[in-house]
């Protein structure tokens, strides 16, 4: 865990839910609490991560994703987001404690999947909603570079404050796609 807040997680049933907390890792903020890590492999190429994420976002910038993480300050997130009214997959990289924006995708269900993976030197952002069960691509980016790699879950919002669980489900790490 990462600044881990023991009573906004909670686990059963085959899925991991996190309190959608106030907080941020955008431009050195630093304040996301409840990041669930976990080691990636020394080689990323062909590194994917997937899972499926169930919420009901209500706040600008309300989120829960994936997380590719070297630090705070270096990380690449695919986050189911809510922003100006709209519910969208979005693509963030920050390297050096610059954040940029990569790419959206509206994504209309509450549940979604999402995927990201390392191919090609690149690192690929996928998600999968509704009825349309093909993953559709979100954006790319340039992967991250740094050790150790961890990858993993979030939920939080800023500013904010929720009572809003996000619900996570069918994780997983796998290599050579």
């Amino acid at each position: 865990w990462v600044r881990e807040e023991p009573g906004a997680w909670r686990a059963g049933n085959g899925k991991l839910e996190l309190r959608t907390l106030s907080g941020t890792l955008w431009a050195g903020a630093h304040t996301a609490r409840n990041l669930l890590l976990r080691d990636a492999p020394e080689r990323t190429e062909g590194l994917a991560i997937e899972v499926t994420v169930t919420s009901r976002p209500a706040l600008d910038g309300e989120q829960a994703g994936l997380i590719w993480y070297e630090a705070d300050g270096s990380y690449a997130k695919l986050v189911k987001e809510y922003k100006n009214g709209q519910t969208y997959a979005i693509l963030v990289r920050e390297f050096r404690g610059e954040p940029e924006t990569i790419g959206r995708r509206p994504v209309p269900s509450a549940s979604v999947a999402l995927r990201l993976a390392s191919q090609g030197g690149r690192l690929h952002a996928f998600v999968r909603a509704g009825s349309d069960q093909s993953w559709q691509p979100v954006a790319e980016c340039a992967p991250l570079a740094g050790r150790p790699l961890r990858v993993g879950l979030f939920s939080h919002v800023d500013p904010g404050q929720t009572d809003r669980w996000a619900a996570f489900q069918h994780f997983r790490m796998w290599e050579g796609q």
